[in-house]
């Protein structure tokens, strides 16, 4: 140690200098004051930078500094907050905010259900409000305070090492299994996700097979009417009147299994089939002939029964 009057080398535990006789007991003191400063900053900024984990350390822990500078724990912006809240809470080890902002749909739900519960279909300005508060709540609030709430989440953890125990290494070891990130967590976070997106595929995917399969077996039904339009055609040609059941025509098909029944309206000649199986069991759909002589390429195809996405294009009302 050197006397701060004459920077003679003094004995690190002499109380005076030796050859000025300055008093160094104040000196020694205001010293070791620093260093302990020193220390407790050090083991401050490996405890924070623990309890980040190494990945976004330096991001994080130049906003904690920060927000110590300033004295105040405001807000600022965080892209991956903004763009995937939920998986950046649970990624962060944030596990009480990551649950609440999961409920936060069903906070917004409530509302809006009863708004259309007291309003009706007037309902909709207020529930375009409740949505845009939402929308706020969900992705801007969040990325704006995602700093700040990790920053009291890290101190948080920083405390509890410090109860947990007094000795660094302890206070290290125990932040690195409660702080840092986890990978776990973030997979997780992204199935819980994408699952209502891959459920709602799935059912879109599902509806669109059997939708397809209804039309086909619309269009078997629409077939085999044509098919006895035919008969019909070729009956009248030849006797000049209209069949009063199809097995005056001697047209006897094998139905699809789409076809409950087939039957000529014997005033018009339209033929009536009556479909089956699935939605469209019971449902009517009606061939109206296209000229006099009854021609089943001609033939006009209505349905007040089938839902129009299950008709073909020529047959659907604003055809």
């Amino acid at each position: 140690m050197l006397c701060p009057h004459c920077d003679s080398t003094c004995p690190p535990k002499a109380r005076f200098c030796p050859s000025c006789g300055t008093a160094l007991s104040s000196e020694r003191e205001a010293s070791e004051a620093s260093n302990a400063a020193r220390n407790v900053a050090r083991e401050s900024v490996q405890l924070y930078k623990a309890a980040i984990g190494a990945r976004g350390q330096r991001f994080y822990y130049e906003q904690f500094a920060r927000f110590k500078r300033r004295g105040v724990v405001g807000a600022s912006w965080n892209w991956p907050a903004f763009v995937a809240t939920l998986p950046w809470l649970i990624y962060r080890k944030m596990w009480l905010p990551a649950a609440a902002y999961a409920a936060l749909p069903l906070v917004a739900a409530l509302p809006m259900m009863v708004a259309f519960a007291f309003f009706g279909d007037n309902a909709w300005v207020l529930v375009w409000g409740i949505a845009i508060v939402y929308g706020v709540a969900a992705f801007v609030v969040p990325a704006l305070y995602a700093n700040a709430l990790y920053f009291w989440h890290c101190q948080s953890k920083v405390r509890e090492a410090r109860v947990d125990s007094h000795e660094l290494p302890q206070q290290l070891a125990y932040l690195e299994r409660a702080g840092g990130t986890s990978l776990a967590g973030l997979v997780m976070a992204f199935a819980f996700a994408l699952f209502p997106a891959l459920a709602g595929a799935g059912a879109l995917g599902y509806q669109w097979v059997v939708d397809a399969r209804v039309r086909g077996e619309v269009a078997d039904g629409i077939r085999a009417g044509k098919n006895a339009l035919a008969a019909v055609s070729k009956y009248f040609a030849r006797s000049r009147r209209l069949p009063v059941t199809l097995q005056e025509t001697g047209y006897l098909p094998t139905l699809p299994k789409s076809v409950r029944a087939i039957r000529v309206d014997p005033r018009s000649g339209a033929v009536l089939v009556e479909l089956a199986g699935g939605v469209i069991d019971g449902s009517m759909v009606k061939l109206l002939p296209g000229n006099d002589k009854f021609d089943p390429d001609a033939a006009k195809c209505v349905s007040h029964d089938v839902p129009a996405r299950y008709l073909p294009t020529e047959c659907r009302p604003d055809a």
